[in-house]
């Protein structure tokens, strides 16, 4: 993973933090940017608000675009 992804999902994920906290309602369907490190992917994912904070609760899960990985994941040689 190079340093420049790891910014990009940092600050998507940063971002989709920003949208989540501005949704009142945990029913709410709301769109989420994908997190991959890619500079260029600016997909989005739908998901109710309360679907978020449950899957948010893992450190480890990221919203990704269908077949796109996380920044965290180790690029094939």
């Amino acid at each position: 993973m190079s340093a420049e992804n790891a910014a990009v999902a940092s600050h998507k994920r940063r971002l989709n933090v920003a949208i989540r906290a501005r949704i009142s309602n945990a029913a709410d369907t709301v769109g989420f940017v994908c997190e991959c490190g890619t500079t260029g992917c600016f997909g989005v994912i739908w998901l109710q608000a309360g679907q978020y904070d449950y899957e948010r609760d893992d450190l480890q899960w990221s919203i990704l675009a269908s077949g796109h990985r996380p920044a965290t994941m180790r690029e094939a040689a």
